[in-house]
């Protein structure tokens, strides 16, 4: 059962994100220094919260990020989150991603979430549709951003993909959709990072807060998938 819902996870993960580059964390516990010469690196927290299926709560799982213009598969980038950025707040589930970059222009399309238990793996999938302008030589927080799931209303995105339709439906996957919130939550969220990646605190981290999200884009590319 184990390895058939790990096949499962790995599939769904192909599907999202077609041709692209599985990449870890750009740093962990045990990095003493951050080399940001000729690239930046971005701590983003996002969070995620089913409240039309609270006993099936996602965890944050793979970040997608694509390079503005681009379609190799170099410049499609999945964050994939390790144990060590994972957190739980207010019933929820998030996750601390630290991700490097280039200089140049990108899309930070989506997260993807995942909730898995021995008999059951339900997919989600939060939509961002966010730009960054990459800069090399700094720390940069993007923000906070919070997903809540709630009961889907005719035809607005859903939450994660319909098929397997019976642990979509029951994780509330297929019926719900996401409410997303992007924040500054600068000071809560850098205590945390800090706590967590001790190479941070000496590190000077600059504010670039994502705007905030917009529904009628989100509507319109899954519309167009």
């Amino acid at each position: 059962m184990k390895k058939l819902t790990t096949l499962c996870c790995i599939a769904f993960s192909l599907l999202l994100s077609a041709c692209a580059t599985p990449t870890k964390m750009g740093f962990n516990q045990k990095t003493e220094k951050l080399d940001t010469t000729s690239e930046s690196v971005f701590l983003l927290s996002v969070e995620m919260k089913n409240e039309l299926k609270p006993d099936y709560q996602p965890s944050p799982w793979i970040l997608y990020i694509e390079k503005d213009g681009e379609t190799t598969t170099a410049s499609k980038l999945n964050f994939i989150a390790d144990e060590e950025g994972v957190f739980n707040r207010d019933g929820g589930n998030g996750y601390l991603y630290r991700f490097t970059l280039k200089p140049g222009k990108y899309k930070l399309i989506a997260n993807a979430g995942k909730y898995q238990s021995l008999f059951l793996l339900g997919q989600f999938f939060m939509p961002v549709h966010q730009e960054i302008e990459v800069t090399p030589g700094k720390v940069v927080y993007l923000g906070h951003i919070s997903g809540k799931i709630r009961q889907r209303v005719n035809k607005e995105f859903r939450a994660g993909p319909v098929i397997p339709l019976i642990p979509q439906s029951v994780a509330g996957a297929a019926d719900g959709t996401f409410d997303v919130v992007i924040s500054d939550q600068y000071d809560t969220d850098l205590a945390q990072f800090t706590e967590k990646f001790p190479v941070l605190k000496n590190t000077v981290v600059t504010k670039q807060i994502l705007p905030p999200f917009n529904r009628e884009v989100a509507q319109q590319w899954w519309d167009a998938h």
